[in-house]
């Protein structure tokens, strides 16, 4: 009993002191809840900053770090600052003073052009140079693409019709010996189709609409038979000729050629620029290709056959004239040579 009234008692006191002392009672719990944030706040940001430079670590090695210039210039505040160079003196010294048991190496990079010398032994010099070489070749196939297109009131009606018509196509290419292996389907679709009348959409039926790619081979040896084949293609009413392209069948032989040909020419260059240097080409040293090698009609050429066949077909004025010109087929490579 004395110990509970003892308890009472000193609640009562403390009840007391703090009605009579409220705004100190305040400030000292929100000093120590500011405090509690803060020491929160504060271990979140450390353990942010520890997980980001494990992250760093883990992608330059488990137990690798590297040291280097940040950049040229930085921008802080608005201001540029300048930041200096790591020197090579730095460098030793940071190596000397880094007694943890770890392996320093210190790495130099420099410019492709520049020469490294040691007492009487310096590197060979270099040039880099670009050849381009390109190679005219006949076409010997032509790719085209064709699109049947019908509408009719129902979805199952336009299918049936867009059958007849395509059945009606691959007969006429299977009669100019088209071969299964070279005729393909793109794509079919199937799409309402709308007429707008007063700013109202009305429903007028379904438009089937199927694709087809198709390959005519040899064209070398009958120059005319893409173009029956597009004038009887033609006198299916809903047809379209996507697009037509001139190609040649087996181009590895003439891929060949223009990198030989590159090689050359950049060969040339640098021997000429050695020459006008004083100097003369060792070997090369690396040989890079850009990876797009362009395979494209030669359009200067594409206009002097289409004003010969346009002259020479003046009686022929209803049937397709497809002058195919000549491809050009070009690669590009960057070599560096080493001179001396």
């Amino acid at each position: 009993m004395k110990i509970s009234g003892l308890l009472l008692d000193n609640l009562k006191i403390s009840i007391d002191s703090i009605r009579s002392n409220l705004l100190r009672t305040t400030l000292t719990v929100l000093i120590i809840a500011i405090g509690i944030m803060a020491l929160v706040g504060i271990l979140t940001a450390v353990e942010a900053i520890k997980n980001t430079i494990s992250n760093e670590f883990i992608y330059m090695g488990a137990n690798t770090f590297s040291i280097r210039r940040l950049s040229s210039y930085q921008s802080i505040d608005g201001r540029t600052v300048h930041n200096p160079i790591i020197k090579y003196e730095d460098a030793v010294k940071f190596k000397h003073d880094f007694n943890f048991p770890a392996r320093v190496s210190i790495n130099v990079q420099g410019t492709g052009s520049a020469t490294v010398k040691y007492e009487d032994v310096k590197t060979n010099p270099t040039v880099s140079v670009i050849g381009t070489g390109t190679v005219s070749v006949n076409p010997d196939m032509v790719n085209m693409s064709i699109s049947l297109s019908r509408t009719a009131p129902t979805t199952q009606r336009a299918q049936e019709e867009i059958s007849r018509m395509v059945r009606q196509a691959l007969e006429i290419l299977k009669s100019m010996d088209i071969e299964d292996k070279d005729i393909s389907t793109a794509s079919l679709t199937f799409n309402p189709e709308y007429e707008y009348s007063l700013n109202r959409r009305v429903l007028i039926g379904q438009r089937a609409t199927q694709t087809i790619t198709f390959s005519i081979n040899d064209i070398q040896s009958d120059s005319e038979k893409a173009s029956q084949i597009i004038d009887r293609l033609v006198q299916i009413n809903g047809i379209e000729l996507n697009s037509m392209n001139f190609n040649v069948k087996n181009n590895t032989e003439h891929f060949v050629k223009s990198r030989e040909l590159a090689f050359r020419k950049a060969e040339e260059k640098a021997q000429q620029y050695a020459e006008l240097s004083g100097l003369k080409v060792v070997k090369v040293l690396s040989v890079s290709d850009d990876g797009n090698q362009q395979f494209m009609p030669a359009n200067n050429r594409m206009m002097v056959y289409a004003q010969e066949e346009m002259a020479v077909s003046k009686d022929m004025a209803g049937s397709t004239v497809l002058p195919a010109g000549e491809m050009e087929i070009t690669t590009r490579i960057s070599a560096v040579f080493v001179l001396e």
